[in-house]
Order: C-alpha cells, then structure tokens, then sequence
C-alpha cells in the first residue's frame, strides 16, 4: 500500500491505458483487503444486523464513502476510485468482473495482480469464472427465467456503450440488453442460444453480503 501513496502522478500520466486500468483495479482489490484487516474481527452493530450479515463488510462505517486511503497524493475512498475513476474515465464494463468487495456476492479474488501485459485475458478469465457459478448466472429452462447477479442491475448501464444491441433481446430493457449480449458471448453454444431465441423473464439473486473469508 506504500507504493500506492508514493506513486509519481507524473510518471502515471505518462502509462498506457492498460497499464492505469490495471494500477486502479489492483489498488481498490488492495485497499479493500486492507480495510477488512484493519478491521477483522468485523464488529456488528444490532441496527445494520437487521439488513446485512454480522460479518459483512456493511458492519463498517464508511467502508467507502468515508474511510479513505493514500494514492498518488490524495486522500481517496473506496467510491471516488470505483465511480469516479474506473467507470468514468475507463468505460471498462468487465472491471465488474474484477472488483472485489470482500463479499461473496462479488467476483472471486485472483491470486495474481492483474497486469497491463495481459488484463484483456485477465478480464475475459474473470468473467468465464463469474458467470460459471450458479449462484452469479444461472438459466431455468424449464421456467423460463434467467437468474444474473445483482452487479447486473446495479451497473447495467456500464454495458451498454460496447455491448448496447437493438436487434436481440428485444423484450428487455437496454441495459438488460447489454448485459445479455455481454453475457452471450462468454457462453456455450446452447445457452447463447436460448438468450438469443427464446422468451424469458429475467430475475436477479439477492446479493450475498457476507464477508468472504478463509474457514
């Protein structure tokens, strides 16, 4: 975390795209883990039990709009990395895909920093991993109902600038549009298919907010 606080913005300025989207995904994944430490054992309140688990990152007050880190210089949150960074200045949907929130509703940790050399396959890995646990994507056929994470229609619109369609998916939403387009390409054959051809509703999981931790 010592480098994140004494990086040059100059030198900064001066990296490709690549190489300052991977700084800033691996500074939040970094600040993340080093907010659950700072605070481990998480201690609950009995007012934010009642919504959230007792070992969840919502146990912590500010844990991002109030808590902030040294970065480059500046004394930044969790929020001002992830909104007012990330999805504004990169239009990059697939940091969903590689943002951890300590939570198990969130994408896996790698146990690897993501690298400007490789991010696009680091991105796309993330992706293939996220939607293949059925508790983040599943497809009911016989009810005819697809199952996305919460991360969809919370951030849909982050979808729709590279992945926007009017020609499929017709009966949704555009940004439901966008995310299922998105979604399709990472898919087998059949299930592309059934996105792509059959009619469905869509219905997101409730979000696991407990805290992602070793047992």
């Amino acid at each position: 975390m010592k480098s994140l606080a004494s990086q040059s913005k100059k030198e900064y300025k001066s990296w490709s795209l690549k190489e300052q989207l991977a700084f800033w995904i691996n500074a939040y994944n970094g600040l993340t883990l080093k907010l659950i430490i700072n605070h481990y054992p998480i201690q609950s309140s009995f007012f934010k039990s009642l919504a959230y688990p007792k070992n969840s990152i919502r146990q912590i007050s500010g844990a991002w709009d109030s808590i902030t880190h040294d970065v480059m210089g500046e004394k930044l949150t969790l929020d001002t990395i992830e909104h007012k960074i990330l999805r504004k200045y990169f239009h990059e949907p697939r940091i969903h895909m590689a943002l951890v929130c300590a939570a198990m509703g969130c994408p896996p940790l790698r146990n690897e920093p993501y690298l400007p050399s490789k991010l696009d396959s680091q991105l796309d890995d993330q992706t293939k991993k996220f939607l293949s646990n059925n508790k983040k994507f599943k497809i009911d056929r016989k009810e005819k109902i697809v199952y996305l994470s919460a991360i969809f229609s919370w951030f849909g619109k982050d979808f729709v600038e590279k992945y926007g369609t009017k020609t499929k998916f017709k009966d949704h939403s555009e940004p439901e549009r966008a995310v299922l387009n998105f979604i399709s390409s990472y898919l087998s054959k059949d299930d592309k298919e059934f996105l792509e051809k059959e009619k469905y509703s869509i219905s997101y999981f409730k979000y696991d907010w407990s805290l992602n931790e070793q047992k």
